[in-house]
C-alpha cells in the first residue's frame, strides 16, 4: 500500500459573527482544505502565538480540516491581527496562512491632566486636558466643578471637546474637576484633579452669626475661614456703640479656624465681634461678623417714688434699668405693710403703674418688677400710704407730667389741628390784604391839599366868618400847631405814603399840590381884577377846615411823617 502526502490547498479564517468587544470572549474559525494526512493549524495574534482554548477537528467526508479558538480581545488588541496558519510536516516545510485585522470595541477611557501642575495664583490661568480612547468614538464629552456641571462659559470657563481653560482664577476656581466622555457602549468619568488657587482669607460663611448670652455667660465663638494657604495668624476686635477694643491675645489659631472664649460681664460688653485672618498673601479684607446679643433677665426698675396718692388708690413712677437686651414689661404688687397680704397686681408696659380700691389711711409694700421672656428682675420696694378721707373713683389728683403725657396718637391730632388753624389764618389774612380800602392814602393826600389850597396867594389862609373855621389870626394856637401852619406855608410838609410796595412820591409844593387835585375838587381862580373881598358869610365847603378837622389832620400828617 502507497501513502501520499499533500499538503494544505487553502486557509480560510471566517470573521466573527458580531462585533468585538473588549474584555468579552468570542470565537474564531480558521478551515483547511486540501491536506492530507491531517495538517497543524496554529493562531498568532500580531508576531505571538496567541493563547487560548484551542481546536481542531477533521471535515465531514475528507473535506478538510476545521479548528477553532476561543479570544478574549483587549482594548490594546484594537489594530492587532490575528492570523491562522496550516502546515503538513510530511508534505514539506510549506506554511499558508489567512488573517484578520481586529476592530475592538470599548467604551471610553478618559485621562485627566491640569497645566500647570503646580498652584494657580488668584488671576491666573488653569488649562485642563481630558484625553479620551473610545471605539466607537466619543459623541460627547462634559466637565464638572464638584458636584456641579460646567455649561458654556460660566465664570471664565471655556469648556472644549477635550480641554477647559479657567480665565482669572480665584477662591470660587478651586475644587476637583473632573470630565466625562460618552459613546454607544457607555459614559466613563476620569479620576478628579484639585485645582487650588492661592487668594488671601475669606470668610467662610458671609452672614452674621448671633449669639444670646447673659452676663456671665461664657462664650466659645469660632471664626472659620477659607484660605489657601493656610491662614498664619488671627486678629480680634470687639465693637460696642462706636468704640472699638483689640481682642487679638484671647484668639487661639488652628488652621483654617480660630476660636475665642469670651465672657460678657457689663451691658457695655455686648455687641459686635469681628475677626480677620491672616496667610503669606495677606490680611483678609471683610472681617468675619458676630453679634454678641444681650439675652438675660432685667435690672430692676429704679428711682421709684409715689407720684400720687388719694384715699382709694396710689400711683408709682419709676425708671427703666437695663432691659436685658429684650422687650421688658412692668409689674406692681401692693401688699399690706403689716400682714403682706396682696391687694393689687397690676402690669403694664411702662414703669408707671397705679393700683386702685385700696384702704384709706392704710400703709402698703409697693413692689416693682421689670419682666421680659428670661424671667424677673429684683423687687423695687417703697412704702406709702393713702390719704384719709371717703374712697373715690380714681387715684387722686394726678400730676401735671402724668396728664399730659404725649402719645404718638394725640401728636398726631394735635399736629393737624395746628396746620389746619394755621391755613385758615393765612387765607383770612390775604383775603383782608386784598379786600383793603385804596383811598386810605388819597385820602390823606386830599386832605394835605385841602390844607394847602386854603392858603391864599399870599401864603395866608382865608378868613372866615365862621367861628367854626380858623381864624387868620393865630393868637390862640398851641407852639405845636403854629410850627404845623408855618411847615404848610413854607411847603415843606412832607407828602402821604405811597401805597405799600410801590415808590415813594416826591416832596408837593404848594402850586404842585393844587395841580394834583381831583378835577372835580378844583377851582380856576378868577383874576385879580375880578376878585372881591371873601364874603362873610362864605359857606364850609371842602376848601374850609374847622379848627378841630385841622388839629386831628395835623395829627395824622405828623404820624405819617
Amino acid at each position: 500500500m502507497v501513502c501520499v502526502s499533500v499538503r494544505p490547498q487553502s486557509v480560510s479564517l471566517a470573521p466573527p459573527a458580531a462585533p468585538l468587544r473588549a474584555k468579552r470572549p468570542t470565537m474564531l474559525t480558521c478551515r483547511v482544505a486540501g491536506s492530507h494526512p491531517e495538517p497543524v493549524v496554529t493562531w498568532w495574534l500580531g508576531a505571538g502565538p496567541l493563547a487560548g482554548a484551542e481546536r481542531q477537528s477533521p471535515g465531514a467526508a475528507g473535506n478538510g480540516t476545521t479548528s477553532s479558538v476561543t479570544f478574549t480581545p483587549r482594548v490594546s488588541d484594537q489594530g492587532q491581527t490575528i492570523t491562522c496558519r496550516a502546515a503538513n510536516p510530511l508534505a514539506g516545510d510549506e506554511v499558508i496562512e489567512d488573517s484578520l485585522a481586529l476592530v475592538v470595541q470599548y467604551p471610553p477611557e478618559v485621562t485627566l491632566t491640569q497645566r500647570p501642575e503646580r498652584d494657580s495664583v488668584a488671576g491666573g490661568t488653569v488649562q485642563l486636558l481630558c484625553r479620551v480612547r473610545a471605539e466607537p468614538p466619543a459623541t460627547r464629552v462634559r466637565w464638572r466643578h464638584d458636584t456641579v456641571w460646567l455649561t458654556e462659559s460660566p465664570l471664565g470657563v471655556r469648556p472644549g471637546a477635550e480641554e477647559l481653560t479657567l480665565t482669572d482664577v480665584g477662591p470660587h476656581s478651586s475644587g476637583n474637576y473632573t470630565c466625562s466622555a460618552t459613546n454607544s457602549l457607555g459614559t466613563t468619568e476620569s479620576g478628579a484633579v484639585a485645582v487650588r488657587v492661592q487668594h488671601v482669607p475669606f470668610c467662610e460663611s458671609p452672614h452674621e452669626r448671633v449669639f444670646e448670652a447673659a452676663r456671665g455667660d461664657m462664650l466659645n465663638v469660632t471664626c472659620a475661614v477659607m484660605s489657601h494657604p493656610k491662614p498664619e495668624k488671627y486678629r480680634w476686635s470687639f465693637n460696642s456703640s462706636g468704640s472699638s477694643r483689640p481682642l487679638q491675645e484671647l484668639g487661639a489659631g488652628l488652621g483654617n479656624t480660630s476660636v475665642l472664649s469670651y465672657t460678657p460681664r457689663r451691658p457695655a460688653d455686648f455687641g459686635l465681634l469681628r475677626c480677620w485672618a491672616q496667610n503669606a498673601l495677606g490680611e483678609q479684607q471683610e472681617a468675619c461678623s458676630y453679634v454678641i446679643k444681650a439675652s438675660d433677665v432685667p435690672d430692676p426698675p429704679a428711682s421709684c417714688e409715689v407720684s400720687d396718692r388719694s384715699s382709694s388708690g396710689l400711683r408709682v413712677r419709676c425708671r427703666p434699668g437695663f432691659d436685658g437686651g429684650l422687650p421688658q414689661t412692668f409689674r406692681l404688687e401692693v401688699r399690706g405693710a403689716d400682714d403682706l397680704r396682696l391687694h393689687s397686681n397690676v402690669s403694664s408696659a411702662s414703669p408707671r403703674l397705679g393700683a386702685s380700691d385700696l384702704v384709706s389711711d392704710q400703709e402698703y409694700r409697693l413692689s416693682v418688677f421689670a419682666l421680659n421672656r428670661r424671667g424677673s428682675s429684683r423687687a423695687s420696694t417703697l412704702v406709702a400710704r393713702t390719704l384719709v378721707g371717703e374712697p373715690d373713683s380714681g387715684t387722686g389728683h394726678r400730676t401735671l407730667l402724668d396728664m399730659l403725657q404725649m402719645t404718638p396718637i394725640l401728636g398726631v391730632l394735635i399736629g393737624l389741628v395746628a396746620a389746619l388753624v394755621l391755613t385758615a389764618v393765612t387765607i383770612v389774612g390775604a383775603r383782608r390784604y386784598r379786600t383793603r380800602p385804596r383811598g386810605k392814602e388819597s385820602q390823606q393826600g386830599i386832605c394835605h391839599v385841602q390844607l394847602v389850597r386854603n392858603l391864599d396867594e399870599s401864603g395866608n389862609f382865608e378868613e372866615k366868618q365862621d367861628p367854626d373855621l380858623i381864624p387868620q389870626k393865630t393868637e390862640f394856637l398851641d407852639a405845636e400847631e403854629k410850627h404845623m401852619i408855618e411847615r404848610l406855608r413854607n411847603g415843606r410838609f412832607p407828602p402821604p405814603p405811597a401805597r405799600f410796595g410801590g415808590p415813594p412820591s416826591p416832596p408837593p409844593t404848594p402850586s404842585g399840590l393844587q395841580e394834583t387835585l381831583p378835577r372835580r375838587g378844583r377851582r380856576r381862580p378868577s383874576p385879580p381884577h375880578l376878585r372881591g373881598p371873601v364874603s362873610a358869610a362864605a359857606p364850609a365847603g371842602p376848601h374850609n377846615v374847622s379848627l378841630r378837622q385841622l388839629r386831628r389832620m395835623m395829627r395824622k400828617a405828623v404820624n405819617v411823617a
